[in-house]
Formats: C-alpha cells, structure tokens, sequence
C-alpha cells in the first residue's frame, strides 16, 4: 500500500501507514522507506522528509542508494541543497543515478547561474576523484560488469 501511495504522490497517506508500522513495532525496509520520501517530496512535505531521514540515520539505513537518491530528490524539490549534499555525502558507492540527483539538484536551482561555480567545481572534482578520469569524446559504458570507453562522434 505504501508503494502505491508513493507512486500516486500522496505523502500523508504514505505517513500514516508509516506511524501505523511503527505502533504495531514493524519496521519498514529499503523499498516502504524510499517510496515514502518520494510520496513525500512530490507533496513537498519538507518537515516528513526530515523525519524519515531522521529515522533512516537512527536505524543506519543511509547505506541503501536507493534510499538516498530518494532523500537527494526531496531535499532538491523542498530547496534545502545543503541536505541534499549531506545525504550524498553518506553514500559510499554512489551511482549513476545518485549523481544525476545530486546534478539535477544544482541545476533545479540554478547554481551556476547564482555565482555558485565553486560547487559545480567541487562536484565534478568528486566525480573525477571517484570514478576515474575520463577521455575527451569518449563515454563509458557498462555491459556485463566491465566498463568500457566508447569513442562518440558528434
């Protein structure tokens, strides 16, 4: 049910339940927990999000990608970059999707148009720092767990 609502954006229903799970002592896992922070950001619930990630901290469940990228997105939408940061900050091993929140979070809000080219800066120097340097006119591609440089021709 908490999927559903998530996936319907209804973010108070999706609360509900999760108070309800905590009455009866059940613990919500990775995919109740993500569908309720992206139930919540699309209501713009900003207080509920900090309460799930407050939860999520107590019950050290940061370490799911999927529950950060969730938290990365409501942070974006209710305009709190800063926590947006923090929550990235978190995840060990961040994938392709946990960047392209943190990026669609700086451009929702037009960092770099405000005079904030020291945190474009800073966000391409930990991707480089964590993925590697990339070759000019190439991109990188995963198939069967090996990444590969593909030459791209414009």
């Amino acid at each position: 049910m908490v999927v559903g609502y998530g996936r319907l954006g209804d973010g108070e229903e999706a609360m509900k339940l999760l108070i309800g799970m905590f009455q009866e002592d059940i613990r919500p896992d990775e995919i109740t927990l993500t569908s309720i922070i992206r139930s919540c950001s699309c209501a713009s619930t900003y207080c509920e999000i900090m309460q799930v990630n407050a939860h999520v901290l107590k019950n050290g469940l940061h370490a799911f990608v999927s529950i950060a990228n969730a938290l990365i997105n409501a942070y974006s939408k209710g305009g709190s970059i800063a926590m947006a940061l923090q929550c990235f900050s978190t995840v060990l091993e961040p994938d392709l999707v946990t960047w392209t929140s943190l990026i669609g979070a700086y451009a929702f809000h037009s960092l770099p148009k405000n005079s904030h080219w020291h945190d474009v800066a800073r966000i391409h120097k930990l991707m480089r720092d964590r993925c590697g340097h990339r070759v000019p006119g190439c991109s990188w591609m995963e198939y069967a767990a090996t990444i590969d440089e593909v030459p791209v021709k414009i």
